[in-house]
């Protein structure tokens, strides 16, 4: 669907994001209907801010669930440059769209004659089949993490935290409880995501900068460099 020409559709701030709402429209009926649908858009050099383009309509769909898969229908010259320069941006660009699974392929413009033979890289297709066989995986982009809540962001000293809720310390780490392998023991207190001195507790909360424990006999620990120190009750 589309197959928006180079610098298409405009930013959001370039037309009130009308442009990307009646896409994101499109592609979501396309998704929640269970079509076949692919989204084609056209990336070229040397336009300034046209490589890589679809990371921000990418990201728009994402927020509105209208994400269908992605194909660069038409990519890289206009004119054919010559191999060197042609070469240099395939490698160039390749890792860029390798490494972010919402793009599934990138067509090349163009090769063939007729009107376009300007445009044929047909010379290239030897270095281009070595290139393709050759080339080295890269890493996929992990999707977003986003921060954990903070509990009463404004005021958190005395915030209970239950399960599936977090304390921010004033060093930024995030404090939350996991449920261990025996669920009558308390929660695993985990700090930033690993288990913090191996302490249980049936609650954290945050008093005077620090973060404290409390387990099922109602007794209190404080968290330290060097794990929990008691400050009240008489357990262990």
């Amino acid at each position: 669907m589309f197959n928006c020409s180079t610098g298409t559709p405009p930013y959001p701030h370039e037309d009130g994001g009308v442009s990307y709402r009646e896409i994101a429209r499109a592609c979501k009926f396309a998704r929640d209907g269970g079509y076949d649908a692919l989204l084609g858009l056209h990336e070229y050099e040397p336009a300034p801010d046209m490589i890589g383009r679809f990371k921000v309509l990418a990201d728009c769909l994402e927020d509105y669930r209208a994400l269908i898969p992605i194909v660069i229908t038409e990519y890289g010259y206009e004119t054919y440059p010559g191999s060197a320069q042609h070469m240099a941006m395939l490698t160039r660009n390749d890792p860029l769209y390798m490494s972010d699974e919402r793009v599934i392929g990138c067509a090349d413009w163009t090769l063939g004659g007729g009107g376009w033979a300007g445009s044929n890289y047909e010379r290239d297709l030897p270095a281009m089949a070595d290139y393709i066989a050759n080339v080295a995986p890269v890493e996929v982009e992990p999707p977003p993490i986003e921060p954990p809540p903070v509990v009463e962001p404004e005021s958190p000293n005395n915030a209970a935290c239950a399960f599936r809720d977090y304390l921010i310390d004033s060093f930024g780490a995030a404090w939350s409880l996991r449920p261990p392998f025996n669920p009558d023991a308390g929660y695993v207190v985990m700090r930033d995501g690993e288990q913090y001195a191996g302490g249980l507790a049936e609650c954290l909360r945050y008093v005077d900068s620090s973060i404290q424990a409390i387990n099922s006999r109602s007794e209190v620990y404080v968290a330290t460099a060097a794990g929990w120190e008691q400050i009240i009750g008489g357990g262990r």
